[in-house]
């Protein structure tokens, strides 16, 4: 089911959503973020011509402990 089943338009949404953007959040507030956690790892190191880079590493977390 679509957004259009209720609204008529982008703009009767977002007419919507401003006028009761309070009302929304208070049915299902978030205390935590809900992107997957993750370490982002830098390394220092050297290319062929020994220039300096910086490595980044980005790694997911895995909350569940397995």
């Amino acid at each position: 089911m679509s957004m259009y089943s209720y609204f008529c338009s982008n703009s009767c949404y977002n007419n919507f959503a401003h006028k009761h953007i309070q009302e929304i959040v208070a049915i299902a507030p978030r205390t935590e973020a809900l992107e997957t956690p993750i370490d982002v790892v830098k390394e220092q190191r050297t290319d062929y011509f020994n220039r300096p880079y910086v490595q980044t590493k980005i790694i997911a977390v895995d909350n569940n402990g397995g």
